[in-house]
């Protein structure tokens, strides 16, 4: 049988709505009239990154989060901890050596800055 363009199994899924609507129900201060408030959904998720005064090159700012893997220490290290589910190690520097738990490449200005002030100091 022929299905045509009228049919229902003619039609994807509207998954951008499914995922709004989910997000809705998890935090439902964040979406009004189908969109989506990035900025409040951002301070209740968490993804602040916090340094202490010894963290050189590290500052305090939001990045991207892309997985659930953490460390919660870096014995040695400089540190930048996030808070997500519980405190973590989100960057850590020893000498000219920076690990980074989030994607400084999709962290905005935060990660650009980040990236020059490491290639700065190459320099």
């Amino acid at each position: 049988e022929k299905i045509t363009a009228t049919d229902p199994e003619s039609h994807s899924a509207d998954l951008l709505a499914a995922n709004i609507a989910k997000l809705k129900e998890l935090f439902p201060e964040v979406v009004a009239e189908g969109k989506v408030d990035f900025a409040a959904l951002q301070e209740i998720l968490g993804n602040e990154v916090e340094t202490g005064e010894e963290a050189l090159l590290l500052e305090s700012g939001w990045a991207y989060f892309a997985n659930s893997y953490r460390a919660i220490a870096a014995p040695g290290w400089r540190v930048a901890t996030a808070g997500h589910g519980g405190p973590f190690v989100a960057a850590m520097q020893l000498g000219n050596i920076i690990g980074c738990q989030f994607h400084p490449e999709l962290s905005g200005a935060y990660g650009e800055a980040l990236l020059s002030r490491f290639l700065e100091q190459q320099s």
